[in-house]
């Protein structure tokens, strides 16, 4: 099963790429970053009171898988029959809406042939993109650790029944859903400062304060439910706020080979939902409160220090490798931008 999650998980990375570069406009990507992500946030708001609605139940655990398992199936045939690859292939796209979709964007970018000629070499090699994947590796991190552990640290080591865990797992989620809705147009709409700059700024606030947070945790004098929900609500919230920092530098340096980039991107996150657990057993066998402060500490150490690298190399102008040559045109205007 955690082979299957990892498959869909790494399609809809590659996926998210494809489908912003197509559907957003080059003005609203922020905007269309944090809403298309918000599935993060409204799974587990769902989830998480749902499991523990089962799990006390007569029915339980059980009945969460086949809930899970029929919306998902239901979801994705609702996808199936309204999603088109390009707003040129979609009935219900009038010409006006057509307009602003395409504007500013190379139209070879549109056309449903193969794309050939990918510059691989090139994009492993830019220190910006290196420096992206760096940052990924810290941020899924910290964020896997209260997505998958979350509700076992309230649960197992703050002794919280399995129902009250349910909930308090899901605030945090919900708060951070409230972010991501602003987030996106704010980072939008701050065109005094550069995008560059902007990436910067929401991705050094996201993941500083998350690592504050987590190793907050850590330093947690007492078992206090309450110092632990605000720490892990915290955490949970700033991290949401990378998707218009790290994942939106991501997008506008990329460009057309958006989706590639989100592949490693996909990649490094499905990696750490395999080597967490192992990390967790190893230094968490008993899920005491000492053995869990030393996992906080390593991951907001980590954190830190890949986020720092990310804000060295962070570039959010399109790459030398997103141009192309363009025949037709005079020497002077030989390189063409393919914007998104």
């Amino acid at each position: 099963m955690r082979i299957f999650q990892g498959i869909a998980a790494s399609a809809l990375f590659a996926a998210s790429g494809a489908i912003i570069n197509s559907w957003a406009t080059i003005e609203e990507s922020g905007l269309f970053l944090a809403f298309l992500s918000c599935h993060h946030q409204l799974a587990e708001i769902f989830l998480m009171p749902v499991a523990g609605f089962f799990c006390e139940s007569s029915v339980g655990w059980q009945g969460i898988y086949y809930l899970q398992g029929s919306l998902t199936f239901a979801f994705f045939i609702i996808f199936f029959i309204f999603y088109r690859n390009s707003p040129q292939n979609h009935r219900y796209v009038g010409k006006k809406e057509l307009s602003l979709l395409t504007d500013g964007k190379d139209s070879s970018e549109h056309k449903t042939s193969k794309q050939s000629n990918i510059p691989y070499s090139k994009i492993i090699r830019d220190k910006s993109v290196i420096g992206l994947w760096i940052g990924a590796i810290g941020s899924f991190t910290g964020f896997q650790l209260f997505l998958q552990y979350g509700p076992t640290f309230l649960n197992k080591v703050l002794k919280i029944n399995v129902k009250k865990t349910g909930i308090f797992g899901a605030i945090p989620f919900f708060g951070a859903l409230i972010v991501k809705a602003f987030s996106g147009p704010f980072s939008d709409r701050l065109t005094f400062i550069s995008q560059k700059r902007r990436c910067q700024i929401f991705g050094s606030i996201s993941q500083f304060s998350m690592a504050l947070c987590i190793a907050a945790l850590g330093w947690m004098p007492i078992k206090s439910e309450i110092f632990a929900q605000i720490a892990f609500t915290a955490a949970i919230m700033f991290s949401s706020l990378n998707v218009v920092g790290l994942i939106k530098s991501a997008q506008l340096q990329s460009r057309q080979y958006a989706h590639i980039v989100m592949n490693v991107i996909a990649f490094i996150n499905s990696g750490i939902i395999l080597l967490l657990p192992l990390f967790i057993s190893t230094f968490a066998p008993n899920n005491t409160y000492t053995e869990w402060a030393i996992i906080f500490y390593s991951i907001a150490i980590l954190v830190t220090v890949t986020t720092t690298i990310f804000d060295i190399t962070c570039e959010a102008d399109p790459r030398p490798w997103t141009y192309k040559k363009v025949d037709d045109c005079p020497p002077n205007e030989s390189i063409k931008l393919r914007n998104i």
